[in-house]
């Protein structure tokens, strides 16, 4: 049997045909497409279709020209075959006088010429020249005409013009809608775009898609054509998993290396995305919807967060490394002057009470006070001595906290304290409601021994000491503050007063207490709570602290 030649067939064909690539561009058009047109065939090859037709000087982005391009867009993204019924064309012709440029109408067919992978490579056109049927429409509607040519008329156009104008309203509504989501779709802040077939040839892209990327020509190719940089990040591995098996892919925080600028070294993002599988009428995959996010900036935020983390947690390890041998060596330092000092106070005591027991009355007034003021020195030497140990020993021991009374607490430092007041008038307010607290019994005597040792030592020129003990809650704390009318201090110096053998001096002779403040500080400190003071020179100081109040939940077993 004798082959067709179709290209022959194609170039004598009566009707007119004519194909453009993907670029709409010319390929390839027969004689009876040039002879409508009054066109030449190498003026049309490689020339973009919509600079040629409809051609309007005066309007070049004419209503004619939207619709065929629209045609075109939809046979590019469908696959499918589209039809425009009716549109007016400006073009060439041939008459006896020569060439002329007139008003034509056309009813166009748009048909798609698929590839071995399924994708758009041509489009055939195929068009009728329906001018003399849109004249005649023309004529009746303006003449006046008898009712049976009219009617012979109206058959006509129902046979042909009225369902094909049906068509192509019906055509520019989807054009519009198609226009609209394309916008939608644009417009969308996460980046978007469709993949078709099995390939993954881009067809559809968003702004945000190009922004992540790195803007290149991407519609027509395929992933790996227009991405090689994905090789081997295992990407295209998954899609080709998603369109086999049907499955969405979602992935988050993936890490993705870019080559955004083509002179620049790769680049890494952070993508949140879904791979979303496209089924056709059939339920077969025909492409991936891709949709996500660039987390890039959130995670490089995390990631110094946690950099700084670190870098912080090992400072930490290094510096608390270094107070705890920081702390062994003032233990050991604590200790060994603990045992020089108390070998000579011993020593001064002992004689002081040896001279005083020998001499008996034979001492006058003036000697007298003399030994007793030697051995208030040596007993004050002493308590220091045991200070400084306790402060040493503070920052290693660890807090054995418990349910503490504090009235009842407070009682027993003023037990142990009646020798510091005795022989003098003391007027003690201490307040019936002091709550439980929340503390370590040992460390927090010691602080109130500190503090109502000192509201004693600096009420001593008073004839009438006055020494207050109170409380308050406040958001479950126990505000408590021990108030004084000794000496007092001047407000200067209240940064110092909780240092290390701070000397503080007023017009009174009033001195720092060494260690004992600075004891009170670090063991409120270590519960979690706040300590400050408050004093004017004559009138007296208040010292106050805050400690967690104690609930029956914290102790029960």
């Amino acid at each position: 049997m004798q082959s067709v030649d179709f290209q022959q067939l194609f170039r004598l064909s009566s009707n007119a045909y004519m194909v453009v690539d993907r670029e709409l561009r010319y390929v390839a058009a027969n004689e009876a497409y040039l002879q409508t047109t009054a066109s030449r065939l190498e003026d049309l090859v490689g020339r973009y279709v919509l600079d040629a037709f409809p051609h309007d000087p005066d309007d070049p982005n004419n209503a004619s020209r939207r619709m065929l391009k629209s045609s075109f867009e939809r046979v590019l993204a469908l696959r499918q075959p589209d039809t425009l019924a009716l549109i007016p064309y400006r073009v060439p012709r041939q008459t006896e006088t020569g060439i002329v440029t007139e008003v034509r109408y056309w009813s166009a067919t748009h048909t798609p010429l698929l590839d071995a992978q399924g994708e758009v490579a041509f489009i055939l056109q195929h068009t009728v020249d329906v001018t003399e049927l849109q004249r005649l429409k023309q004529a009746v509607q303006s003449a006046e005409v008898e009712r049976e040519d009219a009617s012979r008329t109206a058959q006509i156009e129902a046979g042909v013009l009225l369902r094909a104008q049906r068509v192509q309203q019906t055509n520019q509504l989807l054009d519009d809608e198609r226009r609209h989501l394309n916008h939608l779709f644009d417009q969308a802040p996460s980046f978007m775009c469709f993949l078709r077939g099995r390939q993954h040839v881009y067809e559809l892209i968003n702004r945000a898609y190009y922004r992540l990327v790195g803007h290149r020509q991407l519609v027509g190719k395929t992933v790996r054509e227009g991405l090689p940089e994905l090789d081997g990040q295992g990407f295209y591995e998954l899609l080709d998993q998603v369109f086999t098996t049907g499955e969405t892919f979602v992935g988050r925080g993936l890490k993705v290396a870019l080559q955004r600028h083509p002179d620049l070294p790769l680049e890494d993002a952070y993508v949140d995305f879904v791979y979303q599988p496209i089924r056709g009428p059939d339920g077969v995959v025909s492409g991936i919807f891709v949709q996500g996010h660039d987390m890039t900036e959130q995670v490089r935020a995390e990631l110094e967060v946690k950099r700084l983390n670190q870098d912080l947690e090992r400072r930490v390890q290094e510096r608390t490394a270094e107070l705890v041998e920081a702390n062994k060596e003032l233990e050991s330092f604590s200790y060994s002057v603990s045992h020089d000092l108390r070998a000579p106070l011993r020593h001064i005591t002992g004689f002081a009470q040896l001279l005083e027991k020998r001499a008996g009355s034979a001492l006058d007034s003036t000697s007298r006070r003399y030994v007793t003021t030697i051995s208030e020195a040596a007993r004050q030497g002493g308590r220091m001595v045991d200070d400084l140990l306790a402060f040493s020993r503070m920052g290693r021991a660890e807090l054995n906290k418990g349910r503490v009374a504090l009235r009842e607490l407070l009682t027993e430092v003023q037990r142990d304290l009646a020798p510091d007041a005795e022989g003098r008038k003391i007027e003690w307010r201490v307040s019936s409601a002091l709550p439980e607290v929340q503390a370590d019994q040992g460390l927090l005597r010691l602080a109130l021994k500190n503090l109502l040792s000192n509201a004693l030592k600096y009420t001593r020129l008073r004839a009438e000491a006055v020494i207050e003990v109170g409380s308050e809650e406040e958001q479950g704390e126990a505000h408590v503050w021990v108030k004084d009318n000794g000496v007092g201090f001047d407000m200067k110096y209240v940064d110092k007063l909780f240092g290390v053998f701070q000397r503080l001096h007023t017009a009174e002779q009033f001195e720092g207490t060494g260690i004992g403040l600075a004891n009170v500080r670090r063991i409120i400190s270590r519960h979690g709570g706040r300590v400050w003071a408050e004093g004017k020179p004559g009138e007296g100081a208040t010292f106050h602290f805050t400690l967690p109040i104690a609930t029956a939940r914290e102790f029960s077993a």
